[in-house]
């Protein structure tokens, strides 16, 4: 056998890959024969051991010798132990099952006297440690830290931090072993404790999530002993042992300044200790050596990372300036990698540097013109935006492709919000087009012609460029598309004539010169489908701006051409504007220009970075904040109290669109009245469900009769009458009589916790004193009073007062607690006493729609008039229409007729009437269950039949029953089944075209089957039907009643100008596809009645597959998935197949057989081929389906889920540690 040296020869000296292959071959057979002999030769079996390191090395198989390294691993030799420990640490992992066999050997290592058997078996440990290894010997590693050789106890050190690692609970054995390791005099040892103290604080950081920061501020004790040694180490002369390059230990200035930034981040006191010695460092350190930069580049991340002053900061970002003038591109591109996340800290210290990186731009690394870039977009503010656009649009024109998508989408968005004048942006776009024209995306040349119909003064002049430009080029795809467009809308304008430039002369352009220019892309290899449809458009557009009949005479050839066409979209175009030709009293209507769109100023975001660490601050900073749990006065409800959970989360602007708790946005409305909005906006404020409306006022309660509202909980609300919603004012008024106005305005902070701020203005003409307010909550919720900010109130001055309710979520905020004003002036009691109907207001308290129960009531306080008292008016039952019966006392209320000269007792037991409502119910409507589908073990279709004649009045946003309207796409169905008093909420599946369907109107439900809910239980029961069975003769089914809600839904509340919106995400978990089922299909069908759908539609769809779509295990590896037991599987592969939307469907599996396929994974449906992932969907991919960051502001998300998916989903997409999207932007409904 060859010794190693002939070995590694014999492989060098192969001139083929196929000789390497068999030198390797006969050696590996060498070795395996040898390790069969098993010979007792030591230097044999090192020899094999050390062929075997090079053969890994190679990347070739070596786990036939893992045996061989245990052996030499336990032999007495020291040759035979230095070669085993390293053959086990490269050869073995933690992995391995023979790794058990090891734990012996180095448990006896580690007791060697001879320090080096015990370094050696510190350094595999330090490599291979397991969990199990871990646990067995970590008592042995505490012992090697403790010892007082230097030599065992840094490497001690280093296996301990792998130990911990490992098994954090470990970590408690080796934290108090830090002082002594920090205080050691020897450099190695303290390199190797700051290394395990760094590593303590970064791993208690990620994994501590209840701000336990017991760790790091038990270290922070070592911050001056850590600063004074720094000090020393960069001040000191010339030390021969520690000295490189002229630098004293540079790797420990390393360490401290990384563990001192570990310690001082989001700490301003350690902040504030450490400034001078970085200060210092940042001065002294030479610059010329690598190691020199090592130790500033540390010192650059710890000024950035920690609370330093603005001085530092500029400091630190000068020294990255330096870095992007070195001549080694490492160093520069750790410069423009740092910067990009300076650029918010410190952006006017950047912008000091825009011509050194600028000049990156040019450099020939692509790593460093990468960086430089992303930086240059980071720059551009008002100010530069002139200067900055024309160096990246001079770099645009020589840019590699893979820059120009990002490049033009940036610019665009740039110029959109930067442009000094409509001009420049328009001359900056037209340059993007030119240049770039094939990577715009269809965003910004949207955002383009956006800005020249809004700009009627440059209409002339772009349509002008465009055209100038078209006939220079027209392989540019979106300046083709842009170019038609604008010549098809303002062609009239073109050839009237006009200056390109202003010094130029006007230029005529010639009818056929048109029909030319499009004729030539049409026929080129450069028109692609979307181009030919923009064409088409732009020609039968010009029919009506054309005078010359041989050019319409061109144009309807051309469209004839064109019906041909194996596309069918332009087929389709092609055929309805020749027939339109036919129609010349409506032609010109038709073909008229398009009303200028909407532009919504919107905040976009260019290139902006987040910093991890600062995140990590934020998070150690943060504190759960409880809630003052104090009863001002006394509990309203006598209900038992409940765990109030934390409140957390940022605030949402919008005041009271999210007190419903259902959106994030106001409902719409389409009819005044602020005092029912105002009454509906109090109600439920923690619930999940938005507030029903009421007709009548809302009292505000007053005087000492506190608890009169504690046997209301038992009356329900019905659903609201046929009226529309009304805009929610910021403010509800409560009082404004006397002189003294009084309202409120009401915020939901966060989920769960809700603030209202109580104002005061006096209106009359004297002075108000001891103006206050009291309150108080049921033991569901809990209240903080703060003071109010004036007792005595001037005329015409105010005074506020701020409250904060919180409650658990899901918990109904019964807007029963009273107020109570306490006003002492004499002559305002005298007016207030002979005062009539002074104060009114109405409460609404909502419970379960039982068949039969009282399930509305309206309670009316009389304040300061004779005799006060209050009244309680109810509405009837649902079933009833009778009017002004009389309701007998009920006994969940125990009332008694009212009688004004008896004064209210805390019992409820006076000044009380029944009435009925003076309305009509509308609330229910009878369908009957026409056909019932499984698609698998698990859910079923149920498809609900409505009568033709009958006229659904379904639930517009917050329950509003408006006459003859539809159903939103997305909201969901109160269903009750005969037998079952209860409701069941099952979400419509069905777009709402199908329930107007002249004779086959239905609705439809895909329910999942759950014996825990009753109506689904029922549901169940029903017989499946046969799909070949005629429908005619199916069994006749029950009848079942139905009622419309929910604010999930297409058009999203609160979002007016839908034109804002350029796409959109749906994220499903499982059956929480239903909602996103019925608002997809009805953008399918094209949005309000316009032909397709203008949004890009990204839909993510994460799924376990049911057990039935699976194939059996003996089916084979090629087997495949039934997409048909997949829940809408067929019905969106459809969707997307045939492009009914524009966009892409991800799917994400779970829980596959081992039947399946193991090739690429691709779900085969009838209409498309479907790729698919085999994981559950993480937030990278919903980043991925956002797009770029700079156009996420244009997006709108809809996730619907089991509560865990979709909080953290929310979370982590309008968190700024995330996507920080607006939360208004993200619309979310639970499946529970």
């Amino acid at each position: 056998m060859s010794s190693l040296k002939q070995f590694i020869r014999n492989v060098r000296a192969a001139k083929t890959i196929a000789d390497e292959r068999a030198v390797i071959q006969k050696e590996s057979a060498s070795i395996r024969a040898s390790f069969r002999e098993e010979s007792g030769d030591h230097s044999v079996r090192r020899n094999n051991v050390a062929k075997l390191l090079y053969l890994f090395t190679l990347g070739e198989r070596t786990h036939f010798g893992q045996i061989e390294c245990l052996k030499l691993l336990a032999s007495p030799r020291f040759a035979d132990k230095r070669l085993g420990h390293l053959a086990t640490s490269l050869l073995l992992d933690e992995n391995q099952e023979v790794l058990t066999l090891v734990t012996n050997s180095l448990q006896n290592d580690l007791a060697h006297s001879n320090q080096y058997v015990v370094g050696l078996a510190l350094c595999t440990l330090g490599n291979i440690a397991s969990i199990e290894m871990s646990r067995d010997l970590f008592q042995q590693v505490e012992a090697c830290v403790n010892t007082s050789n230097p030599y065992i106890r840094r490497k001690a050190a280093l296996c301990a931090m792998r130990i911990c690692r490992k098994v954090p609970d470990l970590k408690e054995h080796f934290v108090d072993k830090v002082s002594n390791l920090l205080a050691d005099r020897n450099h190695g040892v303290q390199l190797c404790g700051l290394t395990l103290a760094t590593s303590f604080c970064e791993a208690d950081e990620e994994e501590d999530a209840d701000g336990d920061e017991d760790i790091v501020e038990k270290f922070k004790i070592f911050v001056p002993n850590l600063v004074k040694t720094l000090k020393a180490l960069a001040t000191s002369g010339y030390a021969p042992e520690h000295d490189v390059t002229g630098i004293s230990d540079p790797f420990v200035q390393v360490k401290i300044l990384r563990f001192l930034r570990a310690l001082a981040t989001g700490d301003a006191h350690v902040s504030e200790q450490i400034n001078d010695i970085l200060a210092q460092v940042a001065t002294n350190t030479d610059s010329s050596k690598n190691v020199g930069n090592s130790i500033l580049y540390e010192a650059v991340l710890t000024i950035l990372d920690i609370e330093a002053d603005s001085g530092l900061r500029v400091l630190g970002v000068n020294i990255l300036g330096k870095f992007l003038s070195n001549r080694d591109n490492n160093i520069r591109y750790v410069a423009l990698n740092t910067l990009i996340k300076v650029v918010a800290i410190e952006p006017n210290a950047v912008q000091r540097h825009r011509n050194t990186i600028l000049e990156c731009l040019r450099d020939p690394d692509i790593s460093i013109r990468r960086r430089a870039l992303e930086l240059s977009f980071t720059l551009i503010n008002e100010s530069n935006v002139r200067v900055l656009i024309r160096e990246l649009l001079a770099f645009l024109e020589v840019a590699d492709n893979e820059f120009k998508p990002t490049m033009t989408s940036q610019i665009g968005i740039a110029a959109d919000k930067f442009a000094p004048n409509k001009r420049w942006h328009v001359d900056t776009m037209l340059r993007v087009l030119t240049l770039a024209g094939n990577y715009v995306k269809e965003p910004i040349m949207s955002s383009f012609i956006r800005l020249v119909a809004t700009t009627p003064e440059l209409q002339t002049y772009a349509v002008q460029k465009l055209y100038i430009n078209l006939k220079k080029d027209i392989t540019q795809e979106s300046l083709t598309q842009a170019g038609a467009w604008c010549i098809g809308e303002y062609g009239d304008a073109l050839l009237r004539g006009g200056q390109y430039e202003e010094e130029e002369l006007v230029r005529e352009v010639k009818q056929h010169e048109l029909i030319d220019l499009f004729t030539t892309i049409l026929n080129s290899n450069h028109a692609t489908q979307v181009s030919t449809e923009y064409i088409v458009t732009a020609l039968v557009k010009l029919t009506t701006r054309l005078s010359d009949p041989a050019q319409l005479d061109r144009i309807r050839r051309l469209l004839e051409v064109h019906q041909t066409s194996l596309d069918v979209e332009v087929q389709q175009r092609a055929v309805e504007y020749t027939n339109l030709f036919s129609y010349d009293q409506i032609r010109s209507g038709v073909l008229e220009k398009m009303p200028p769109p909407q532009i919504k100023e919107e905040s976009r975001v260019l290139g902006a970075a987040t910093t991890t660490k600062k995140a990590k601050a934020a998070n150690r900073k943060s504190r759960v904040v409880k809630p003052t749990e104090q009863d001002l006065l006394f509990d309203l409800m006598d209900t038992p109290p409940t765990t109030t959970p934390a409140a957390g989360g940022a605030s949402n602007t919008d005041l009271l669109a999210d007190i419903l708790g259902g959106t994030s946005s106001p409902p719409t409305s389409t009819s005044p009245g602020p005092q029912q909005s105002q009454a509906a906006s109090i109600m439920d404020l923690f619930s999940q469900g938005p507030a029903q409306p009421v007709g009548s006022p809302v009292p505000v309660m007053g005087g000492s009769n506190m608890d009169l509202m504690s046997s209301m909980s038992a009356v329900a609300t019905p659903p609201p009458q046929a009226q529309a919603a009304p805009q929610a004012p910021a403010g509800l008024p409560v009082y404004d009589n006397n002189g003294l106005n009084v309202s409120f305005q009401i915020q939901r902070n966060a989920e769960g916790l809700v603030q209202v701020i109580g104002r005061f203005r006096n209106s009359g003409p004297g002075p108000l004193s001891n103006v206050g307010l009291q309150a108080a909550v049921p033991k569901t919720q809990k209240l903080q009073l703060m003071a109010i900010s004036s007792t005595d109130v001037g005329p015409g001055a105010e005074a506020t007062q701020r409250m904060i309710v919180s409650g658990a979520k899901g918990v109904c905020f019964f807007p029963l607690f009273a107020f109570v004003l306490f006003y002492q002036i004499a002559n305002f009691l005298a007016a207030a006493a002979t005062a009539s109907e002074d104060w009114v207001r109405a409460f609404v308290c909502r419970r379960s729609d039982g068949p039969g129960e009282l399930d509305r009531a309206v309670l009316i306080w009389r304040m300061f008039s004779s005799g006060g008292g209050v009244d309680l008016y109810a509405y009837d039952d649902k079933a009833s229409v009778l009017k002004n019966r009389k309701i007998c006392e009920d006994e969940r209320l125990g009332a008694i007729k009212s009688t004004p000269s008896k004064p209210p007792t805390s019992k409820l037991s006076c000044c009380q009437q029944y009435l009925c409502a003076h309305e009509e119910r509308q609330t229910l409507h009878s369908v009957t269950l026409v056909r019932v589908n499984a698609v698998n073990e698990e859910i079923r279709l149920f498809r609900l039949g409505v009568k033709e004649g009958s006229r659904i009045e379904l639930l517009i946003r917050c329950d509003l029953l408006i006459a003859g309207k539809q159903f939103l796409p997305g909201q969901w169905l109160d269903t009750y089944v005969p037998g079952v008093p209860k409701a069941g909420g099952f979400t419509l599946t069905s777009p709402p075209s199908k329930a107007v369907l002249p004779r086959s109107a239905y609705l439809e439900l895909a329910v999942q089957k759950s014996p825990t809910n009753p109506a689904a239980a029922w549901l169940w029961e029903q017989p499946v039907d046969d799909e070949n069975e005629d429908p005619s003769q199916v069994e006749k089914k029950p009848e079942i009643q139905v009622r419309v809600g929910g604010s999930f839904v297409w058009p999203p509340p609160g979002i007016a100008d839908l034109a804002s919106l350029r796409r959109i995400v749906f994220i499903a978990g499982g059956v929480g596809v239903n909602p996103l089922m019925s608002i997809v299909s009805h953008l399918a069908e094209g949005v309000e009645g316009k032909g397709g759908c203008p949004y890009d539609v990204q839909f993510m769809y994460s799924t376990k597959v049911p057990s039935s779509a699976s194939p059996p295990e003996e089916s084979g590896e090629d087997s495949l998935l039934d997409s048909e037991k997949i829940l809408f599987m067929e019905r969106l592969a459809a969707i997307f197949g045939r492009e009914k939307v524009r966009g892409q469907m991800r799917l994400f599996l779970t829980g596959l057989g081992p039947g399946i396929a193991s090739g690429e994974p691709v779900l085969h449906c009838n209409e498309m081929d479907v790729p698919f992932k085999r994981r559950r969907m993480g937030l990278e991919d919903v980043a991925e389906a956002l797009g770029p960051e700079a156009e996420r502001g244009d997006a709108l998300v809809y996730v619907c889920g089991i509560p865990s998916m979709t909080d953290e989903l929310v979370e982590s997409l309008t968190s700024k540690s995330g996507l920080n999207l607006r939360p208004e932007r993200v619309l979310c409904e639970k499946w529970w």
